[in-house]
């Protein structure tokens, strides 16, 4: 180990426990000091308090634990101890980094996992502004960055109404696509929501990405006035939409009867701007949901699924669990698989040594840590080396090549944007 800023080590009750496996000077901002961490703080935060007001952990100067071996005894009463610190803290166990990791290793050739590698797309997604000026600021800026797409969510909370902000949006951008991840289906009949995102992408030229889901935040729905029926029951109608939507979007002069929709020579109106029609991504965690969107979609949106009052499975949000999903989706989508574009919406990014401090570098790189042991696509935290290379292989191992990411991390997130997109 370096002795110049080797990575801080916790310390719990006079256990020493690495956290990371980087010298402190490769991650932060080129010219930065390697800080030494106050006493009583970690990672820049405030020193845990555990119930009784008692301190169940502090940090120490780096150079003063290289090595040190006196602490590593009673290794199962550390684990406890470790174990209720975390648990105070609410992060993951950290454990000592492989170090079996290295150029060898990575130099290795990838086995792929599909014959079709589609290029790296990034979208960012938002759903808020104080203002037009605001808003289209962010649409720009966006664009400029190398984003590929705005996205906007599709709830009755607190947010600027999807349809009419992402058409804003578009107006005031030249190659930012837009779109909606995703549309409740249950809130709009599919003509008017087929009729709406038509006029979108016939005056954005053909910039328009169509999101579709089945529709899970029970606060909607109260709101709407309308039941929040079982899952079945809302794919149901999700089932029965897509294909008319699909139709619609495409030109086509629609009349259908069925279980929950009637259209009667029904048509859009609007001139089709992209053929057959613009693209459509179908969201879901379920496995029939993931089944109807292998069968239908253009994009596959991946998250974990929802119980039955509208929260998500976590335990779906595994790497794990992804891969199983993945295998699913290949399975039902027979030979259109290697034209799907897979999805994943992050709900967490940040970049070590992105220009927001030393501290801010300590916190992303060990929230990167966490991320990397419990393994999961929804966040994204590490340094630009190691999120370049944990996205081409997870391409290379399950496909996904599209990644939504939080508004908040727009420009944090730009060098790795810069570093992937279009590749």
């Amino acid at each position: 180990m370096d002795d110049d800023g080797q990575a801080a080590r916790k310390v719990v009750d006079k256990g020493v426990v690495p956290l990371v496996a980087e010298p402190l000077h490769s991650v932060l901002p080129e010219g930065a000091e390697t800080p030494t961490p106050d006493r009583g703080a970690i990672l820049g935060l405030a020193a845990v308090e555990a119930p009784g007001d008692r301190k169940v952990a502090r940090t120490i100067d780096p150079a003063a634990v290289v090595d040190d071996r006196d602490h590593i005894k009673g290794r199962q009463r550390q684990s406890r101890r470790h174990g209720r610190f975390l648990r105070a803290l609410r992060f993951p166990r950290l454990v000592p980094p492989r170090t079996d990791v290295g150029p060898t290793r990575a130099a290795q050739p990838r086995a792929r996992y599909r014959d079709v590698v589609h290029p790296f797309r990034f979208a960012i997604g938002s759903s808020w502004a104080q203002s037009g000026d605001e808003w289209s600021a962010f649409a720009r800026r966006a664009e400029s960055l190398g984003y590929d797409v705005l996205l906007m969510p599709d709830h009755l909370g607190r947010q600027l109404s999807p349809l009419a902000a992402l058409a804003a949006a578009a107006a005031v951008t030249t190659r930012l696509r837009v779109g909606g991840f995703v549309f409740a289906n249950d809130y709009r009949h599919p003509l008017v929501l087929a009729r709406e995102a038509a006029t979108i992408d016939h005056l954005s030229g053909g910039r328009f990405e169509l999101g579709l889901g089945a529709g899970w935040n029970t606060a909607d729905y109260r709101r709407l006035g309308r039941p929040y029926d079982a899952a079945p029951v809302r794919v149901d109608r999700l089932a029965e939409a897509v294909p008319l939507v699909k139709r619609l979007l495409a030109g086509e002069t629609v009349s259908h009867e069925g279980s929950h929709y009637r259209l009667h020579a029904a048509r859009t109106g609007v001139p089709v701007a992209r053929h057959p029609r613009l693209p459509l991504m179908i969201g879901g965690g379920g496995p029939r949901m993931l089944r109807l969107a292998a069968r239908e979609a253009d994009i596959v949106g991946l998250v974990p699924q929802f119980d039955a009052h509208g929260r998500p499975i976590v335990s779906q949000a595994t790497e794990a669990a992804t891969a199983r999903k993945v295998a699913l989706i290949r399975e039902a989508a027979g030979d259109r698989f290697e034209r799907l574009e897979l999805n994943v919406l992050v709900s967490g990014a940040g970049l070590v040594g992105s220009g927001a401090g030393p501290a801010a570098s300590l916190l992303t790189l060990a929230k990167g840590a966490g991320a990397g042991l419990v393994g999961t696509p929804y966040v994204l935290y590490g340094t630009l080396g190691r999120l370049r290379e944990l996205l081409l292989r997870r391409r290379d191992r399950l496909g996904i090549s599209y990644y939504a990411l939080p508004g908040r991390s727009m420009e944090t997130m730009a060098p790795l944007v810069e570093a992937l997109a279009g590749r």
